[in-house]
């Protein structure tokens, strides 16, 4: 269950994709064009998401943020354990610098 779309459907439950999507600081046709395959996640909105995740502390959501779109499979284990350690060095380092480094 790696899919950072399964996941997003897991983790929006019963919320409209709006209502979702408002919490999460995106449009909700946004969410509708992700998880319908209309369009991929941006860099601007997967930083949105991954602060939105990363404040809920699930690990899990954001080591699927961080590997999306490298088409590697990982397993949720795996996903959960590289958003510890996200978190850990966001904690460590308060920029929390999403931007491609140099």
């Amino acid at each position: 269950m790696s899919d950072v779309m399964e996941l997003l459907e897991k983790r929006q439950g019963k919320k409209s994709d709006e209502q979702f999507a408002n919490e999460m600081g995106i449009r909700g046709s946004t969410l509708w064009r992700y998880k319908n395959g209309q369009s991929d996640i941006n860099t601007e909105a997967r930083e949105k998401l991954i602060r939105y995740f990363s404040e809920r502390g699930d690990s899990v959501m954001i080591g699927a943020l961080l590997v999306y779109k490298t088409g590697s499979k990982f397993s949720e284990g795996e996903l959960e354990e590289l958003g510890r350690y996200f978190l850990t060095r966001k904690h460590l380092n308060t920029d929390m610098a999403l931007a491609p480094s140099n």
